[in-house]
């Protein structure tokens, strides 16, 4: 029997025991980056904003950009000193050419329809010498519940297809093809990081699995039985692991230098 799956990295809205926290691979990002207070910062797709807190933390002028405005509403409301919030389709920046010191987008990019023309706005609005960097999920079924249940339902039911609905971070959890793309959009001075947080999953959770792994097109993918049989795959890893499950989740950042034209 073949069972067709789609996946996506999107992750659980941030929650206290349940979610991947992104704010930290953000910071991360905004360390390696070494950017001077001067540098003026986009954030595309910034989501609840933890990249331009970052910036915003160290004197920086920053524009926070996504295409949700409930998003761009919260960053705003946040009352940061030299920050501005406008809702944007980050495939098509309302922005003139090399504008910005750097370009950041923290898994968001990875998830664009078209994530290829997406790369290329970012590195099109950057001054030339300036930064882009680029945060991505270093497995094709993204981080926290949704890697546990992607790699749990490929060990317990193999037979299943899982189809690919975000290509983007499927071609980017590659280092390699990750590097490829940043260099193909003008790019040079290339440096990927890996960096990993874990994900701390209780036992008790999986009694509420709808709330978990809400965020999965595996798990809504997945038939009744199917479902009962990945949850005793992963009640049987907790029970061996003190009724916890601790889920690595890396992360790869790249940074890279626009070309001089």
């Amino acid at each position: 029997m073949d069972w067709t799956i789609p996946h996506s990295g999107m992750t659980a809205p941030t929650t206290s025991r349940r979610s991947v926290r992104t704010a930290w691979y953000s910071e991360q990002a905004w360390i390696h980056a070494a950017l001077l207070p001067s540098a003026s910062i986009l954030d595309i797709a910034a989501g609840s904003g933890a990249l331009t807190q970052c910036a915003a933390a160290s004197g920086n002028a920053v524009l926070a950009i996504d295409f949700s405005a409930a998003m761009m509403k919260s960053i705003a409301e946040l009352g940061l000193a030299r920050v501005r919030a406008e809702v944007m389709d980050g495939q098509d920046l309302a922005l003139a050419d090399g504008v910005f010191d750097a370009a950041f987008s923290m898994f968001g990019i990875m998830l664009f329809a078209d994530w290829r023309r997406g790369l290329a706005e970012a590195v099109r609005v950057v001054v030339p010498g300036g930064l882009v960097c680029i945060g991505t999920w270093n497995s094709r079924y993204g981080a926290g519940p949704n890697l546990l249940i992607g790699e749990t339902v490929g060990r317990i039911l193999p037979e299943a297809a899982i189809v690919d609905v975000t290509p983007g971070m499927t071609e980017w959890a590659q280092p390699e093809s990750f590097r490829s793309a940043l260099a193909e959009n003008g790019l040079d001075k290339i440096r990927i990081e890996t960096v990993t947080h874990p994900f701390i999953l209780d036992a008790d959770l999986l009694d509420r699995p709808q709330e978990v792994f809400q965020f999965s097109p595996i798990w809504l993918a997945l038939s009744e039985p199917q479902r009962n049989a990945v949850l005793a795959g992963i009640r049987e890893e907790a029970g061996r692991n003190d009724g916890r499950i601790t889920i690595e989740s890396p992360a790869l950042i790249g940074f890279g230098a626009k070309a001089a034209e």
